[in-house]
């Protein structure tokens, strides 16, 4: 399982911290659409959190996806991987990261 897999990287507090921040800044970063590119997700985390791998950040979305609290999608392998929050949280117009 990916729970199992992901022990030996301590991925669980990534996951902790990055459920944190889609909650916290969600309505700004998927402003437009239910869905946030990969690439966009890691420019928006890198700008709080300088020391974070684009690797980790993709560990800790599958394991928010095995807890069903984000969706991850991809068109075909190789490709670009688009994710959504699975439990949008009210708006909040303060403390929102902005993605260029």
């Amino acid at each position: 399982s990916i729970t199992r897999l992901t022990q030996e990287e301590n991925v669980s507090e990534t996951a902790a911290a990055l459920e944190k921040f889609l909650h916290e800044n969600w309505h700004f970063l998927a402003s437009e659409t239910s869905w946030i590119s990969l690439e966009n997700l890691l420019v928006a985390w890198s700008r709080g959190n300088e020391s974070q791998e684009k690797v980790r950040v993709f560990w800790a979305l599958l394991v928010l996806s095995a807890q069903s609290k984000v969706e991850l999608w991809q068109e075909h392998f190789y490709q670009d991987v688009s994710m959504r929050l699975l439990e949008v949280p009210a708006a909040k117009s303060d403390r929102c990261v902005k993605v260029p």
